[in-house]
């Protein structure tokens, strides 16, 4: 009876935990509001405000880190949705290539590809990804099983 009552306690608490972590967040960003549930941050602000600084330069605080515009929590949800996951099973497969895609030098004409991709300090916000699609997208990191995978807004 001690191991139910434990078992259940341990059940309870590890569904508690789950939706506590689950967050409702609503963005508005050029009239679009977007509903996102977010188990779990992927990214700490810190390497949010690094990602942002790599890519606005100093424009960063005024486009958007001290911006009321809604762009940091924009690209808060972006990157929520973002993640590269390593898929051999997809080898072969049509799959748009990484290189494909421009890359984000309005505010720093000095930034370059990634000539190798290490999914924890990778930025993608130095890319021109779809930020608002309703569907996954995927892109293939050059010559890698590495995918990029872009959860669709909510």
């Amino acid at each position: 009876m001690k191991i139910l009552l434990f078992n259940t306690i341990a059940l309870l608490l590890c569904a508690n935990s789950f939706f506590l972590n689950q967050v409702e967040k609503k963005v508005t960003f050029r009239n679009t509001e977007i509903v996102n549930f977010d188990q779990k941050a992927r990214y700490t602000n810190q390497q949010i405000e690094f990602f942002v600084r790599e890519v606005f330069q100093d424009q960063a605080d005024v486009l958007v880190l001290k911006s009321n515009t809604g762009r940091l929590e924009m690209i808060t949800n972006f990157l929520n949705r973002f993640e590269i996951v390593q898929r051999p099973d997809l080898k072969g497969k049509k799959i748009d290539l990484l290189s494909t895609i421009q890359l984000q030098s309005k505010y720093n004409q000095k930034l370059t590809r990634d000539a190798f991709v290490n999914p924890s300090t990778f930025n993608p916000l130095k890319y021109n990804f779809e930020m608002f699609s309703k569907k996954v997208l995927l892109y293939r990191v050059d010559n890698t099983d590495f995918i990029i995978k872009i959860l669709p807004t909510n």
